[in-house]
């Protein structure tokens, strides 16, 4: 299987940043995780209901959200699930 491309959105960026500021270890295998789905270029994930093309991977204590087009996985956000996941603006 050919690896995927992977990219992320500045909301993922910050969401991850603001994470490792209190949970490095979680946020490092986090990126770890997402980076290895895409260079074994298959989707672990599961789809989010009503919302086609986002996915998501458990990766405990955080959640990580993204889109899949078939070449590019898209972080979209990455949360603690132990917190309240705010909207997206």
């Amino acid at each position: 299987m050919t690896s995927r491309r992977l990219d992320w959105t500045e909301g993922a960026l910050a969401d991850l940043a603001a994470i490792a500021e209190y949970s490095p270890v979680a946020a490092l295998r986090a990126v770890e995780s997402i980076e290895a789905m895409a260079a074994h270029g298959f989707n672990y994930g599961r789809e989010v209901e009503d919302e086609p093309g986002q996915w998501y991977w458990p990766e405990r204590p955080l959640g990580i959200y993204y889109d899949d087009d078939g070449r590019t996985l898209t972080v979209q956000r990455v949360v603690d699930v132990r917190r309240r996941l705010s909207p997206t603006p």
